[in-house]
């Protein structure tokens, strides 16, 4: 349990969740620990709207800064965001994304069942409850700089970190102030700015589009209204199953990125659909995730049912090669950066090989 929610039983130490957790807490005064509360309590405090905002803000937040750090080679284990109000309206404010506020883990230490190295102050902590620290003042004499133990060790640690050390350098105006790390930067891009005393900005967050619960519906759904197209205008169809049909898509951020789209009848979401839909679906699935691994020869296969604007079931197929950016994590938005978009002839070579691996009739779309 964390703050009173359940989480996936079996779960590993190091293992990441399915999806990032939100677990509010009051702001203390000065030199009082912040307690940590539950949704309902939190809800009571500053009222549901509000709450809402804070989560879906601060989960977003998380999710970009996490995915651009890993381009770094490190993951976000977890990270403090702080809230308030100025003039009425809703700012993060103070501190984000640093390594006082988060815990940094280098992505190629992750071992599931194990804690990994930090670029953090989890070493100081560590030492301190080594000591028996009951976590009130005064804190325990940290050791100096000819022990090996834990200063020096954070403090090398940080060094070595490429956010750290590649990426944070001092102003040109004033040698006092470091400039903000890969981290914030990505903040300010999504409209933070910072300041002397801290980085505040107005949130927002983007609305789905007006027809989408109608589309969802199945009104005016651009699945259902394409039909059983042997191409569209992301991919071509190299699969056409009983339910099924499998599109090798002209840009992915991995060779062999699929989508397999459900064409037994509309279904919006994944829960609607009936045990035998699932599973002649997930069957069909297989049968084209067998012929994409034995073309591509990835090394591993991630299926994410996405719950994007396409309000119609699908499934994209991501294959997964060695060497990868983040090997014990979901494939990171940022490697769409380097990809390509696929020649019609080169294309059509892999969809040959794609629909021999499959033992299909080659479409006269391919």
């Amino acid at each position: 349990m964390v703050n009173g929610m359940p989480m996936p039983p079996g779960m590993q130490e190091s293992e990441q969740l399915p999806t990032p957790v939100f677990t509010p807490s009051t702001k203390a005064e000065q030199g009082q620990h912040d307690e940590n509360i539950n949704f309902e309590h939190a809800a009571a405090i500053v009222g549901r709207e509000t709450f809402d905002l804070a989560r879906d803000v601060s989960v977003e937040l998380y999710r970009m800064a996490s995915e651009l750090a890993l381009t770094k080679g490190i993951v976000i284990a977890d990270t403090k965001f702080e809230l308030g109000f100025i003039d009425g309206e809703l700012h993060i404010c103070d501190e984000a994304l640093t390594m006082d506020s988060s815990r940094f883990w280098p992505a190629d230490k992750v071992t599931l069942g194990t804690t990994p190295p930090s670029f953090d102050k989890q070493p100081v902590r560590d030492y301190a409850a080594s000591l028996g620290w009951d976590k009130t003042a005064p804190a325990p004499q940290m050791p100096t700089k000819s022990s090996p133990l834990p200063a020096p060790a954070t403090s090398r640690r940080t060094r070595t970190s490429p956010v750290c050390s590649s990426r944070i350098g001092l102003s040109n105006h004033s040698r006092s102030r470091p400039r903000l790390n890969p981290l914030i930067s990505a903040v300010r891009r999504a409209g933070v700015t910072h300041t002397d005393r801290a980085i505040c900005a107005p949130v927002e967050l983007r609305h789905w589009p007006d027809d989408f619960l109608e589309k969802k519906a199945g009104i005016g759904c651009p699945q259902c209204e394409l039909g059983r197209a042997d191409e569209t205008v992301h991919g071509v169809r190299y699969f056409a199953g009983a339910v099924a049909d499998a599109y090798l898509q002209r840009q992915g951020p991995t060779a062999g990125y699929s989508v397999v789209i459900f064409r037994g009848r509309h279904v919006g979401e994944p829960q609607a659909m009936t045990a035998e839909e699932h599973a002649a679906f997930w069957s069909e699935i297989s049968v084209v995730a067998n012929a994409i691994a034995a073309v591509y020869a990835s090394i591993h296969l991630n299926f994410q049912i996405l719950g994007n604007q396409d309000p119609h079931v699908h499934v994209h197929i991501v294959p997964r090669f060695d060497p990868d950016p983040a090997p014990s994590l979901p494939l990171p938005a940022s490697a769409w950066e380097d990809s390509q978009t696929l020649s019609a002839d080169e294309m059509s070579r892999q969809i040959a090989k794609l629909q021999d691996a499959l033992g299909k009739p080659r479409h006269e779309g391919a």
